[in-house]
């Protein structure tokens, strides 16, 4: 027990690498149709979607088709592991309906903002819990060249309409080296007393 308290203090804590993640910076000065008002610090791509507050009083971005979505960028170190998060939402009035999904994705952009490579960390498919938020998340590793680490939240083949909300990217903890230390001292002490304990 002792060893996970440990552990759990020698992780580092790590903020969020978005800006704007819980889309509560209202664009252009109200909400309205994805390409039409500006989203601040996101990139909205496609027609079938809607930047509002229809779901409880927390601001979101809403699509019901594919190709249709939003994406940010941030300053990304080749190597370095990225958690990814964002919270999905399915009415039950228009829920998620066919073999598709509502995606979190992450994409590794070089400087000359080619892509290196993408991965889907989490989906929501039809079936999955309705009229209620639905936690999508992962975990990546930038990849060599990468500079830029993309979050790209959509629909893919999918019928119905997809919520998102408090999307997130953070620094993967890593245990501090005195922490560590502290963990290894730990150990040692721990084996002192078994033996101790058997003698």
């Amino acid at each position: 027990m002792a060893v996970v308290v440990l552990m759990a203090a020698a992780c580092v804590a790590s903020a969020n690498l978005l800006v704007n993640g819980d889309f509560s910076l209202p664009g252009s000065g109200s909400y309205g149709a994805i390409n039409t008002v500006s989203i601040p610090n996101w990139t909205s791509y496609g027609t079938e979607g809607w930047y509002a507050g229809d779901i409880g009083s927390q601001p979101s971005v809403k699509f019901w088709d594919s190709g249709t979505g939003i994406y940010q960028d941030w300053s990304a170190t080749a190597g370095q592991a990225y958690n990814l998060a964002v919270q999905t939402y399915s009415a039950s009035g228009e829920p998620i309906t066919g073999t598709g999904s509502a995606d979190l994705r992450v994409e590794w952009v070089n400087a000359g903002y080619t892509a290196l490579g993408t991965t889907t960390l989490g989906s929501m498919h039809a079936g999955d819990p309705q009229n209620a938020w639905f936690n999508l998340s992962g975990t990546a590793t930038a990849v060599v060249g990468a500079v830029y680490g993309r979050i790209t939240l959509d629909m893919e083949n999918a019928g119905g309409a997809a919520y998102f909300d408090n999307a997130s990217v953070t620094v993967a903890a890593v245990p501090e080296p005195a922490a560590i230390s502290m963990v290894g001292l730990g150990l040692v002490g721990l084996l002192h007393l078994r033996r101790r304990a058997r003698a």
